[in-house]
């Protein structure tokens, strides 16, 4: 029975080993798909790129497609529309915030510090500077930028790191301005064993509570946190059926608010989003 028992364990550690190495590799096909897009015409200008290649790629594996985030992003164009000052789009991605901003006439730039996705943002003709946002920011004049953006980018520094760049973002923001932070919820295991595990380039979750303290610290009025990105594995409640007699309704009922429970811990969104607002 023992042998029985860990041979079947064996084999569902295979199985998700096989579910994960599927996922990496439908996801690397699509990055693959966007480093077609550039063209290199200078080989000397993207002589660099090629030891940006394997960070590029590790960054993309277990992210969303870009049709995919373009969804969760959209929400969050209404709060910079219109602003008369450079909003700017920091961390890794190719862009696509900085895209939906386009798409309503509102001037943006993308800070990225990796070499390879900047110079896809270019092919884009988007404006994008090569860098890291914490240089970029401490450049500008305060109370000179619109707002600012990040998605999944927090999560890649150290806490300190993450002080730093929010502490410049409120004294850069104009007054009345907003700073948006999209992070993998890590209060959700099934989030963070997909996203946390398999990207290297993680240091540690950012939970929405201390991100939330970072922001009142350096004076940013936090307005929402929010959650979304639902997992489509969650498990189902179960119904009352007509063959039950009445007096299994209370036991269905205490059933499926366990079941709501372990889908909040395990299966619940995948992602928040923190809005503040700079008030001074």
């Amino acid at each position: 029975e023992r042998l029985i028992s860990e041979n079947e364990s064996e084999g569902s550690k295979l199985d998700r080993e096989m579910a994960s190495l599927r996922h990496m590799v439908t996801n690397l096909q699509g990055t693959i798909g966007q480093l077609k897009k550039v063209q290199i015409k200078d080989l000397a200008e993207y002589a660099g790129l090629v030891e940006d290649l394997p960070e590029a790629l590790s960054m993309n594996l277990t992210m969303e497609s870009p049709e995919a985030l373009r969804i969760q992003f959209k929400p969050f164009v209404e709060l910079f529309k219109g602003s008369k000052n450079l909003v700017a789009e920091f961390g890794t991605g190719i862009g696509i915030f900085a895209e939906l901003l386009q798409e309503v006439q509102t001037l943006s730039v993308v800070v990225n510090p990796n070499q390879l996705q900047a110079a896809l943002c270019r092919e884009q003709h988007l404006n994008v500077i090569h860098g890291r946002p914490s240089q970029y920011l401490a450049s500008q004049n305060d109370k000179s930028l619109g707002g600012a953006f990040s998605a999944y980018y927090l999560e890649t520094l150290p806490l300190h790191e993450v002080e730093q760049l929010i502490g410049l973002a409120a004294d850069k923001i104009s007054k009345s301005g907003h700073f948006v932070a999209i992070c993998t919820n890590p209060q959700s295991w099934s989030a963070y064993s997909q996203r946390m595990t398999g990207r290297p380039e993680v240091l540690s979750p950012l939970v929405p509570d201390v991100l939330s303290k970072v922001c009142a610290a350096s004076g940013l009025v936090v307005e929402e946190i929010c959650y979304f990105n639902e997992t489509p594995d969650a498990l189902q409640p179960l119904q009352m059926g007509a063959y039950l007699p009445t007096r299994w309704a209370p036991v269905i009922e205490n059933l499926n608010k366990n079941i709501a429970q372990l889908n909040r811990a395990i299966f619940g969104p995948k992602s928040y989003a923190l809005i503040a607002t700079v008030v001074e």
